[in-house]
């Protein structure tokens, strides 16, 4: 899988994800959201067992289609300061269980 948003558009989808409260969590794997690319679609959810979110989000490049699990305290902290027009990359290979999450400057 392979990603590339920008900074604002990872951060908007952060901060509905964040309404559900994903970082109190006891069961480690909701503390997560999962992001998803199938067929030049991008969509990026997360859920406390009670409510689910689903959001559809802009790729800035074409993507590799595959989704990942991504743990949300750890994603915030990543894209919380910096130009809203940064890119955001998500990338993973195979099985791998994190995706690696690189920020560049535009």
């Amino acid at each position: 899988m392979k990603i590339t948003m920008t900074r604002a558009e990872t951060k908007l989808a952060l901060a509905g994800l964040g309404k559900l409260g994903l970082t109190k969590s006891k069961i480690p794997v909701l503390e997560c959201i999962r992001m998803s690319a199938f067929e030049g679609e991008v969509v990026i959810q997360g859920t406390n067992l009670d409510e689910h979110v689903k959001f559809y989000a802009e790729a800035i490049y074409p993507v590799v289609e595959g989704s990942a699990c991504i743990p949300i305290a750890q994603l915030t902290k990543l894209v919380g300061h910096g130009k809203p027009t940064d890119l955001v990359t998500f990338e993973s290979e195979g099985s791998e269980a994190r995706p690696k999450v690189k920020v560049t400057s535009r």
